[in-house]
């Protein structure tokens, strides 16, 4: 991955301290493909940021998964309305969910898809819980999570 800016790579440590995992960080020293990310072995996950539009870095994405065997969130701030969208690569299927937003109810956090309430996955410090019904029952509670997380983020730039 290329490197990110300091604010980004802050907010992508702010979201890893949230899913609450141990952070490996020998090895994002030791090997230079994993150099700015965030490896989370207990997980099964590694995380890197960018502001980057999709589907940029897309390829650089499958080398991380690959060589790591490990699933990928790429947190991708911009100026969406959002501030920042997730794009997933599950490493059991090789496949990219895109376009995520959080979602946050009850001390849970959850990425789930921007267009629909299907295929929701819930982020824990044991992995990720993939295609799992919404955690919502309705469009008002879906945008009051929405909400929930986009006022309180930890994982905002200066955390």
């Amino acid at each position: 991955m290329p490197p990110a800016r300091r604010s980004v790579a802050a907010r992508v440590h702010a979201f890893a301290t949230e899913i609450d995992d141990l952070v490996d960080t020998r090895i994002s020293r030791a090997d230079p493909v994993l150099a700015g990310c965030v490896v989370m072995h207990y997980a099964g996950i590694i995380l890197a940021g960018t502001s980057c539009r999709r589907p940029l870095l897309f390829p650089e994405g499958e080398v991380l998964a690959r060589r790591s065997g490990l699933d990928l969130i790429l947190l991708r701030f911009d100026a969406q309305p959002r501030g920042v969208t997730f794009d997933i690569r599950l490493e059991m299927d090789g496949s990219w969910l895109t376009n995520f937003a959080v979602w946050r109810g009850q001390g849970e956090m959850w990425l789930v898809p921007e267009g629909s309430a299907e295929g929701c996955i819930q982020v824990t410090p044991f992995g990720l819980e993939v295609g799992l019904p919404a955690p919502f029952s309705s469009f008002c509670e879906r945008e009051k999570g929405m909400v929930r997380a986009l006022t309180f983020p930890s994982f905002k730039e200066g955390y």
